[in-house]
């Protein structure tokens, strides 16, 4: 007896493409998400790590 009409089973063989475009496009948004959150992480911490450094350069001058 299968269940194929009532319950699909999430294997890649029967997956509609439908299903299949979904779970890419979510895939990709939520990697793309990331990687921005990181990427600004990494931008404000090298313009923190700047202005740290110009102060240490201007107490030193002084």
């Amino acid at each position: 007896m299968t269940c194929e009409g009532v319950y699909q089973i999430p294997n890649t063989k029967h997956q509609t493409r439908d299903e299949f475009d979904f779970l890419r496009i979510h895939q990709y948004s939520t990697t793309k998400t990331i990687t921005t959150a990181v990427s600004l992480r990494i931008t404000v911490n090298l313009f923190y790590l700047r202005n740290a450094e110009a102060d240490e350069f201007s107490v030193m001058r002084r």
